[in-house]
């Protein structure tokens, strides 16, 4: 076996092949093989990475967290990280982040009794208008309901 998991036969007998067309074939099989092997490969590493990313974003998100902080976690340009984000996840980074941030809003203000003002900016939200907005747009409420 060689690298890649993709078995050669590695002592061909060219006489046993007559024409010129059989080893094409034979030689188009490995490469589709291998060019298998690879794209199974990048699919596993843009797997991995977006786990990555998720497993550090749910880490953070309580934080002033940004895309390129994530990237730079991972290794890759903000920019393809975005791409792959939106891709992996069908979500952009920001709305993944915010709907972390009020599902656990959410919950915080079931099960606590702090203000809706003091758990907008535990869950990670800077402004309480701005937590307001999303919140209202994710849940199709407003914080001060859910908390009643």
């Amino acid at each position: 076996m060689y690298p890649l998991d993709v078995q050669y036969k590695q002592f061909v007998d060219v006489q046993l092949y007559n024409s010129y067309r059989l080893l094409q074939e034979l030689f188009d099989d490995d490469v589709m093989a291998i060019t298998s092997k690879l794209d199974e490969k990048k699919e596993d590493q843009k797997n991995w990475m977006i786990e990555r990313a998720e497993a550090y974003i749910q880490e953070y998100y309580t934080s002033n967290i940004k895309a390129y902080e994530v990237a730079d976690v991972i290794n890759v340009s903000p920019n393809y990280f975005s791409y792959l984000f939106k891709q992996k996840t069908g979500k952009k980074f920001n709305e993944y982040v915010n709907q972390l941030r009020v599902e656990e809003a959410k919950s915080l203000l079931v099960e606590t009794p702090f203000k809706v003002s003091e758990i907008s900016e535990q869950v990670g939200f800077q402004e309480y208008k701005y937590f307001a907005e999303v919140f209202k747009s994710l849940l199709v409420s407003r914080p001060r309901l859910i908390a009643i």
